[in-house]
Formats: structure tokens, C-alpha cells, sequence
């Protein structure tokens, strides 16, 4: 992932690899995504 040019690893993809790699590892770790207006919600940016 560190290494994807940023024309393949796009927000998208990379959320999408978060939720896979967090389905993989459910026993330990959790994923959730957020859309603009949930990070304005929690003033995450």
C-alpha cells in the first residue's frame, strides 16, 4: 500500500483494503469509514 502510485490507490481503494484487511483480523482490530460530512460531525477535519 505505501508504495501504490496514488492513481491506484485511491481513497476508495484504500478504504476498501482497510475493510478488508479489518475483516481478515476482526479477532483484533475494527475499521470504519467516514464520509466528509460524519468527519465535520466529529470535527476531524
Amino acid at each position: 500500500l505505501v508504495n501504490a502510485p496514488d492513481n491506484v490507490l485511491t481513497p476508495i481503494a484504500m478504504a476498501d483494503e482497510a475493510l478488508k484487511i479489518a475483516s481478515t483480523f476482526s479477532d483484533v482490530m475494527t475499521a470504519a469509514i467516514f464520509d466528509a460530512d460524519q468527519c465535520k460531525e466529529l470535527k476531524t477535519g
